[in-house]
């Protein structure tokens, strides 16, 4: 991130009381989003899947106060952090435990950028993006969404949000017999392959359409440019098949 892209951010997050308690402990919100989330509606509920130290829970607080944020998380050091920055919070619950297809422990690759870690092996990834290889493993958990949180508790209109470094697909999947509970999806997906085995946005782009969901928009930005092609994109997705 450039350092005039890092002030610009600070200033944002020096505007709320929120951000301004988070970046006292060098977390910023996720302010790229702003315009998206505000743009969505008043919304119930929000799953954010890939939590993080809690950027994208933090810039939700500010765009849709009125709902409540279930975080998923699973690294412990990371999950640490955004407890100290958001555990004060009623509006938000962090959740320890990856999300996927099957219930399990499994292994995950920590990144020298906690937010580049993924379940999937690196492939391109840190040629792509310097700074991000693997540095070490970590046991975790992993879970459906169902048996993290019921039905009645995506409250609707709902959203899911999903930054998992190329494990999106096995997220969906795993939140299949929820997906009509969300009015939207809120997706990173990839062009290339940067992580063994990641399905490609071509991959999941017709699973969502089978399943009613369509493109609402695509969202990417310089630092996700290579050689004047996006290597990611942010998609978003609205439920056809509630209206």
């Amino acid at each position: 991130m450039s350092v005039l892209r890092k002030l610009h951010k600070a200033r944002q997050a020096l505007g709320n009381r929120i951000t301004r308690r988070a970046l006292a402990q060098g977390v910023g919100a996720s302010f790229e989003h702003r315009a998206l989330l505000s743009g969505l509606g008043q919304l119930s509920t929000i799953v954010d899947v890939g939590a993080n130290v809690g950027q994208f829970a933090l810039i939700s607080r500010i765009t849709q106060p009125g709902a409540i944020v279930h975080s998923f998380e699973p690294i412990k050091s990371v999950a640490d952090k955004f407890h100290s920055v958001l555990g004060h919070d009623d509006h938000v619950k962090l959740h320890t435990t990856a999300l996927g297809s099957n219930a399990g422990e499994a292994e995950i690759n920590i990144s020298a950028r906690a937010d580049s870690s993924s379940l999937l092996k690196n492939a391109k990834q840190a040629d792509v993006f310097p700074g991000t290889h693997t540095i070490r493993t970590e046991k975790i958990h992993v879970s459906r969404l169902s048996d993290v949180l019921s039905r009645d508790e995506i409250v609707e209109p709902a959203l899911l949000k999903i930054d998992v470094q190329g494990f999106e697909g096995e997220v969906l999947k795993g939140c299949e017999d929820m997906l009509d509970r969300f009015e939207w999806i809120y997706c990173e997906m990839s062009f290339m392959d940067l992580y063994e085995g990641q399905p490609l946005a071509r991959d999941l782009l017709p699973w969502l359409a089978d399943r009613r969901f369509s493109i609402a928009s695509v969202e990417t930005d310089e630092l996700m440019v290579r050689n004047g092609r996006a290597v990611q994109a942010d998609f978003l997705f609205h439920n056809d098949g509630n209206d």
